[in-house]
C-alpha cells in the first residue's frame, strides 16, 4: 500500500534507532510504503549529522538510544533548531519517560511491536498535520504581517478601523482607532459599556446625537452613513473627524457593521486656510488677475469686479483686450515678451469700466504656472487718486505761482540779501522794474545805512529765536519817496541760513497814517461814550480797560473799582455760563442776560457787544443796558394776548386774520381743527391755499374790491380744502381792521356743512315729492285710458271668436278673425302694461316659490333672447315663499330679458338668480321706498352696452326710451316697476356704459307668523368685530357709506378712493391689515390687480371683493374663482357684518 499524496510521496525519513535490525525493518515498510529513507541513525551524534546534512521531513526517533543522550533529550535539541515532525517509536518506557515525553509534543507514539497499518497512520498523519501546521504558521505569518501593513498604512492615513457584532455586542478596533481615540487596547474591554461609553463621549452632545441615530439606522435597515464633526480625544484632544458605516449581511440578515474613522484635522485646517487665503485675495486693495496668453481670464479677485463694475460672470466672459484700452492693448504683445526674458514687468494703463468709462491703473505682471499651465499673474493698483493728486499738484504749482504774480503784497527771495526773485507787487512798491532788482543788493531800498543794518540785526535775532522775523521799516522808492514797510522774513532752510530767505513786503505808510488819526480820536471817543444813555465797557479777554459813567450808574460799582474787574463779576450767576458762551463765540447780536449790582441785587439786562481795534490788539466794546422798565411792560402786554388768545380760541366759529395779500398772520382753534392743519402750518399759509374759490369765482373778487375800497363788512359762502384734500362749505364774514398803522383782514368762518346737508336732504325729499306726484297723475290717466280700452278690446276680440266659432278654419274668413284676434291680444298686452304700471292690473296673487316660476319661463325665455345669448340660471337654495301673481312675474322676466337681448350685441350673457336677502334700518334708511324686513331677490343682470347717468334717472319714467321710432314703447321698465310697487317690493339698479346692467329686485317673505320689524332688525344680531380693513372704492358715497359701516361695527379703516392710494397707504401703515374690501371695477387697475399686489407684502391679508354687477358678468374681470370672497352690492350692515366675520375668523384665531 503507497501513499495517494504527492506531497508526502515525496517527504524524506530519517530512522534513529540503536537496533539496526529493527531500524532496517522499519526502513523496508517505509520505502514499501512509498516514503524514501535519508538514513538511519544508531545514536544521537549520527542522528544530528544526517538531520544536518538531509533536513529530513520526519525522523522517527526511538526513546532509548546508546550512549548520554537518549531520544527525548535530541529530540529536544532538534526542535529548538528545526521545524521537523517527530514520532516516538520505543518498546518499554516507564512513567517519567513518558512524562518527558509528552513535554516535547511528538505527533505520535508507537509501541513496538506494531504494524505496518499503525506505522503508515502515524506517519501520514505526523507528515499531514506538520503541512498544515506549517501552512497555518505561513498564513498567520502572512496575517501578521498584513495586519502591521494594515496598522502602519492607517496610521499613516490616520484611518481607524472597526467592527461591531451586532449578535455578540462586540466591538473590534484596529490599532489607529484606538491612536485616534488616544487610548490604548488593554485599558478598556471591546465592546464594553464604558468602551462604547468612552468613544461617544469625544463627540459633542449635538453630533453625538446624529451618529447614534445613523448607527442605529444602519444596523436596522443597512442605510449607510457618513458623517463629519468636531471630536476631543480621551486625553483632550481636539481634532476633526469623519466617521462611516456600513452593513454586512450574511443570509440576507445584517449581522455586523464596519467602519472606519477618518482623521481630517489637517483637511479641515487646509480647507480654513484656504478660505483665509481666498478672503485675503477677495479682500485685497488691489485688483488680482491670472490670464493666459490669449488673454483669457482664469481667476480675478472681489476688488477687481468692484473696479471694473462688473458681476463674476460678466467678468469671465469677458478677455483682457475687451477692458484694456487701445493706446495699452497695443504694448501687450511687447509687455509678455518682456514678462518671458525676465519673469516680470511694471507698467501704467487704463481698463474700461462696465460704464464705458476708463480709469488708470499701476500694474505688477509675473509669469506662474496656474493648473499645470503657463500663464501670467497681474497685481493692479487704482492709481486714479494719485493720477487726480499728480493733477492737483501741477495745479496747486500753477495756483502759488498765479498768487505769487497777483499778491496784493511784494514777495520774493534774497541770498545774502542779494534779490534771487521778486513779484510785480514788489516792483509797484519800490518802483523798480524786476531787472533793475534781480542781482541787486537789498541796500539799495533802504535810505540809510542804519536802517539797512537795523533790519538785519533784528530780523535774524528773531529767525533764530522764533524761526522767522519781521521788523518795522522804510524803504525809498526809485523816485525818492519814502514809504512805511512791514517785513518779514522765513527762512529757505532754517539750519543752513546761506541759503537764503523769503520774505513778504507789506506798504503800511497808509496804516500808519490811520494809526496816527486812531489816537487822536481817542481823545475825542472818550468825551463821546461818557455821554452814553447806557453802560459801555471796553474789555480784553474778559478784563475791563475802560468804561463809562453810565455802567457805574448801572452796577453801582465806581470807576476805578470796574477798572481791572472781570466783566463776567457783572452778570448774575445764573446768566454767565450763556454770556461766556456768546462771548466764546463772538457773537455780535444783541441778547438778554441778567445782571447784577453791587448790592447783590439782580436786574433784566440787554448786552450787545463789537469787536474794534484798541492800541493795536483786537478787543471787545460792550453795551450795557437795565431793561427793568421795558420787561415789565412786556409781561403786561404778554397777559393782554394770552386773555386775547384765550377768548378767540373759545369762539365755535373760525377765526382768520391776514393781510390785505392773503398771508395768514393768526388763527383760532376751530380754524386749526376744521381744516386739519396746525398754527404753525397755517401762518405760513395763503388764504388762498384753503379758499380756493377767493381766485377762481369771479363774485369773490368784487367782495374783495369792495373790502379794499369801502372798508365795509361782507358776506358770502365758499368752500375751505382741508389738508386731507376734502372740502367743505363755510360762510365767511370778513371785515378791515387796523393793526399798528397798517390794514389787516379779520375773517369770521362758520362751517357750514349740516346746514347745506339738511338743505340739500329737505331737496331730494321734495322731488322725491314731485316725481311721486308725477308718477300718480301718470298712473292715474294710464287706468283710466285702460279701462276705456279694454272694453273695446273685449268687444272686439270676443265677437272675432264667436264668429270663428261659427264657420270654418279652412275659410277664407276665419284667417281674416285670427288677425284681428291677434292684434287685440297685442293690445290687451299693451293694456296690461299700462295697468301694471299704474298699479291697477287685476291680478290673482298665490303663495308660490319663486324658483319654480322663473324655471318654468326658462324655455320661452331662451326663445325669446336667441341663440347667441347665453341664459343662466342661478336658483338659490331654500328660497323664502312670496304672494304674487306668477303671471306678473312672467311680465318682468320677459321686458328685462327683451331690454337685454337688445342691449347685447352679437352675443353675450343674461344670468338669473334667486337669493333670501334681510334688508336692515340702516339700508332702507338710504332707500327711502323699501321696509326693513326679510324679501326674496330676482336679480337679471346682462352683459350689455350698460347705460349712462342719464339714463338711469329716467329709467322707471312712462314712454322712455332709448330705442329707436317704432321699436319700442317706453312701457316695458315702467310695467316692471309698478308690478314690484303693486306688490310692496323694492327695485335697484346697477349699470355703467359698457359694463352691462343688473335689476335687483326685492319681494317681500310670505310667512303666516311674520316678525315684527323690530325683530328683524335688533342690531343684537348684528356681530361686529375688530381688526384694521383696508377700504377701496372709487365712487365717493359708497366710500363714505361703507366707511361709516365699518366704523359702527367696531372696525379700524384705512379708506382709499383709488387703488394707487390703497397701495400708498398699505406701505406706510406699520400695523397689520386684517383684510382687504376692495371694489372689483376701478379706473387703472381692478380689484383683482391691486389685490395681488398688496397680498405680496401681506400674505396673511384676507380679501373681500365686492360689486353691484352678479358674479358671472364681472367673472371676465378675474374675480369670483375659486375661495373668492365676494359680497352683492347693494347689501346691508348685518350682511356686510357676516361676510367680514367670515372672511376675518381665520385671522383672529392665528393671531
Amino acid at each position: 500500500m503507497t501513499s495517494t499524496n504527492p506531497i508526502l510521496e515525496k517527504a524524506k525519513i530519517l530512522i534513529v534507532d540503536d537496533e539496526l535490525i529493527i531500524a532496517s525493518d522499519i526502513q523496508s515498510i517505509i520505502e514499501r510504503l512509498g516514503f524514501r529513507v535519508t538514513g538511519i541513525a544508531e545514536d544521537a551524534a549520527e542522528a544530528w549529522k544526517m538531520v544536518e546534512k538531509e533536513l529530513p521531513d520526519l525522523i522517527l526517533m526511538d526513546i532509548r538510544l546508546r550512549g548520554k543522550t537518549d531520544g527525548i533529550t535530541l529530540s529536544e535539541e532538534i526542535l529548538n533548531k528545526y521545524d521537523i515532525p517527530i514520532v516516538f517509536i520505543s518498546a518499554f518506557a516507564d512513567n517519567e519517560t513518558l512524562d518527558r515525553a509528552k513535554k516535547i509534543e511528538p505527533y505520535s507514539y508507537l509501541t513496538k511491536p506494531f504494524n505496518t497499518r499503525d506505522l503508515h497512520s502515524a506517519v501520514e498523519i505526523a507528515l499531514y498535520k506538520h503541512s498544515l501546521g506549517k501552512k497555518l504558521k505561513e498564513s498567520e505569518a502572512r496575517l501578521k504581517k498584513s495586519e502591521t501593513l494594515l496598522n502602519k498604512t492607517q496610521e499613516i492615513a490616520k484611518v481607524g478601523g472597526w467592527e461591531w457584532d451586532i449578535a455578540s455586542q462586540t466591538m473590534y478596533w484596529t490599532d489607529e482607532c484606538y491612536r485616534i481615540h488616544d487610548m490604548e487596547p488593554e485599558e478598556v474591554e471591546p465592546g464594553s459599556p464604558e468602551h462604547i461609553k468612552r468613544s461617544l463621549d469625544c463627540y459633542p452632545s449635538q453630533e453625538r446625537e446624529k451618529i447614534l441615530k445613523a448607527f442605529e439606522l444602519c444596523c436596522q435597515e443597512g442605510t449607510p452613513y457618513k458623517l463629519e464633526s468636531l471630536f476631543l480625544t480621551y486625553k483632550g484632544r481636539e481634532l476633526w473627524v469623519q466617521t462611516s458605516g456600513e452593513a454586512v449581511y450574511e443570509n440576507g440578515k445584517i449581522t455586523k457593521v464596519i467602519g472606519n474613522i477618518l482623521d481630517i484635522t489637517e483637511r479641515k485646517q487646509a480647507e480654513a486656510h484656504n478660505r483665509l487665503l481666498a478672503t485675503m485675495l477677495d479682500t485685497a486693495p488691489s485688483s488680482i488677475t491670472v490670464h493666459n496668453a490669449n488673454g483669457e481670464f482664469l481667476y480675478a479677485n472681489q476688488k477687481t469686479f468692484e473696479l471694473h463694475g462688473f458681476s463674476k460672470e460678466e467678468f469671465f466672459a469677458l478677455n483682457l483686450q475687451n477692458i484694456d484700452v487701445p493706446e495699452s492693448a497695443q504694448h501687450t504683445e511687447a509687455r509678455i515678451q518682456k514678462i518671458a526674458e525676465t519673469g516680470e514687468v511694471s507698467f501704467e494703463s487704463s481698463h474700461y469700466r462696465k460704464d464705458g468709462s476708463a480709469f488708470p491703473l499701476h500694474i505688477l505682471s509675473k509669469s506662474v504656472t496656474w493648473n499645470h499651465q503657463a500663464a501670467i499673474l497681474s497685481v493692479a493698483t487704482d492709481i486714479s487718486e494719485q493720477k487726480a493728486f499728480e493733477q492737483a499738484l501741477v495745479e496747486r504749482e500753477e495756483q502759488i505761482q498765479s498768487i505769487f504774480r497777483s499778491a496784493p503784497v511784494g514777495i520774493g527771495m534774497l541770498v545774502d540779501r542779494v534779490f534771487k526773485a521778486v513779484n510785480p507787487s514788489t516792483t509797484e512798491i519800490t518802483g523798480y522794474s524786476r531787472e533793475e532788482l534781480i542781482g541787486q543788493s537789498a541796500r539799495m531800498l533802504y535810505a540809510t545805512d542804519e536802517d539797512f543794518n537795523y533790519v538785519e540785526r533784528e530780523k535774524y535775532a528773531q529767525i533764530a529765536k522764533y524761526g522767522r522775523g519781521a521788523v518795522e521799516t522804510r524803504w525809498k522808492r526809485k523816485d525818492g519817496e519814502i514809504r512805511q514797510i512791514l517785513l518779514s522774513s522765513t527762512p529757505i532752510d532754517l539750519k543752513d541760513l546761506s541759503k537764503g530767505v523769503t520774505f513778504s513786503a507789506q506798504d503800511i505808510t497808509e496804516r500808519k497814517q490811520a494809526e496816527k488819526a486812531l489816537r487822536e480820536s481817542e481823545e475825542r471817543f472818550k468825551a463821546l461814550h461818557n455821554s452814553s444813555f447806557g453802560g459801555i465797557t471796553i474789555h480784553d479777554k474778559g478784563l475791563i480797560l475802560e468804561c463809562n459813567q453810565g455802567l457805574s450808574d448801572i452796577t453801582g460799582w465806581s470807576y476805578d473799582e470796574l477798572i481791572g474787574m472781570d466783566g463776567l463779576l457783572l452778570i448774575a450767576e445764573s446768566s454767565r455760563n450763556f454770556v461766556r458762551s456768546q462771548i466764546a463765540a463772538g457773537y455780535e447780536k444783541a441778547f438778554e442776560a441778567v445782571g447784577i449790582r453791587k448790592n447783590g441785587e439782580e436786574y433784566p439786562l440787554r448786552l450787545e457787544a463789537r469787536s474794534i481795534p484798541y492800541k493795536r490788539k483786537q478787543v471787545r466794546v460792550v453795551e450795557f443796558r437795565d431793561i427793568t422798565e421795558q420787561k415789565a411792560a412786556e409781561a403786561a402786554l404778554q397777559e393782554s394776548e394770552y386773555k386775547f388768545r384765550s377768548l378767540i380760541d373759545q369762539a365755535a366759529e373760525m377765526l382768520f386774520l391776514h393781510d390785505t395779500e392773503g398771508k395768514i398772520i393768526e388763527v383760532n382753534r376751530a380754524a386749526i381743527e376744521n381744516t386739519g392743519y396746525s398754527r404753525e402750518e397755517l401762518c405760513n399759509m395763503n388764504v388762498m391755499d384753503i379758499d380756493p374759490d377767493v381766485i377762481e369765482r369771479d363774485d369773490l373778487k368784487n367782495y374783495w374790491k369792495k373790502l379794499q375800497i369801502d372798508s365795509e363788512a361782507v358776506t358770502f359762502e365758499s368752500r375751505h380744502k382741508r389738508k386731507d384734500g376734502a372740502f367743505y362749505p363755510v360762510e365767511n364774514t370778513i371785515a378791515v381792521v387796523q393793526l399798528k398803522d397798517k390794514n389787516y383782514l379779520f375773517a369770521l368762518a362758520r362751517n357750514i356743512s349740516e346746514r347745506k346737508e339738511a338743505e340739500a336732504q329737505q331737496l331730494k325729499l321734495r322731488e322725491q315729492l314731485i316725481q311721486a306726484q308725477k308718477m300718480e297723475s301718470v298712473g292715474r290717466l294710464a287706468g283710466g285710458v285702460a279701462h276705456d280700452f279694454n272694453n273695446m278690446l273685449m268687444v272686439i276680440m270676443g265677437q272675432a271668436e264667436l264668429a270663428m266659432g261659427k264657420i270654418s278654419p279652412d275659410d277664407k274668413l276665419y284667417s281674416y278673425l285670427t288677425e284681428i284676434n291677434k292684434a287685440g291680444e297685442r293690445s290687451a298686452n299693451l293694456t296690461r302694461q299700462l295697468l301694471a304700471f299704474a298699479r291697477r292690473q287685476t291680478i290673482q296673487p298665490r303663495i308660490v316659490n319663486l324658483n319654480d316660476i322663473v324655471s318654468d319661463m326658462l324655455k320661452m325665455l331662451r326663445r325669446l333672447v336667441g341663440e347667441n345669448i347665453d341664459l343662466v340660471w342661478q336658483p338659490g337654495a331654500k328660497i323664502w315663499p312670496i304672494r304674487v301673481d306668477p303671471a306678473q312675474i312672467d311680465q318682468i322676466l320677459a321686458n328685462l330679458s327683451v331690454n337685454a337681448r337688445d342691449a347685447i350685441d352679437n352675443s353675450g350673457f343674461l344670468i338669473l338668480r334667486t337669493n333670501n336677502v334681510t334688508l336692515d334700518e340702516d339700508y332702507c334708511g338710504k332707500n327711502s321706498d323699501c321696509k326693513p324686513g326679510e324679501y326674496v331677490q330676482l336679480v337679471v343682470s346682462d352683459t350689455g352696452c350698460g347705460m349712462s347717468k342719464e339714463v338711469l334717472e329716467n329709467l322707471f319714467e312712462p314712454f322712455f326710451t332709448t330705442k329707436a321710432i317704432g321699436e319700442g314703447t317706453g312701457l316695458g321698465l315702467s310695467t316692471v316697476y309698478g308690478i314690484v310697487k303693486q306688490n310692496n317690493g323694492h327695485i335697484k339698479v346697477y349699470s355703467e356704459l359698457d359694463m352691462g346692467s343688473t335689476f335687483n329686485i326685492y319681494f317681500p317673505r310670505y310667512n303666516e307668523g311674520i316678525l315684527t320689524v323690530d325683530k328683524l332688525t335688533n342690531k343684537e344680531n348684528i356681530l361686529g368685530g375688530n381688526g384694521t380693513i383696508l377700504l377701496v372704492e372709487d365712487e365717493a358715497a359708497i366710500l363714505h357709506l361703507n366707511h361709516e359701516l365699518l366704523n359702527d361695527l367696531g372696525y379700524t379703516v384705512l379708506k382709499a378712493i383709488s387703488p394707487d392710494e390703497a397701495i400708498k397707504k398699505a406701505a406706510s401703515y406699520e400695523g397689520k391689515i386684517h383684510l382687504l374690501l376692495t371694489d372689483v371695477i376701478m379706473p387703472g387697475m381692478n380689484g383683482r390687480q391691486l389685490a395681488e399686489q398688496l397680498i405680496a407684502n401681506r400674505p396673511d391679508m384676507k380679501i373681500i371683493y365686492m360689486s353691484g354687477y352678479t358674479s358671472n358678468v364681472i367673472a371676465r374681470h378675474g374675480v369670483l374663482d375659486k375661495g373668492v370672497q365676494f359680497i352683492q352690492k347693494p347689501f346691508t350692515k348685518a350682511t356686510l357684518a357676516k361676510k367680514i366675520r367670515q372672511a376675518i375668523n381665520d385671522i383672529h384665531d392665528k393671531d
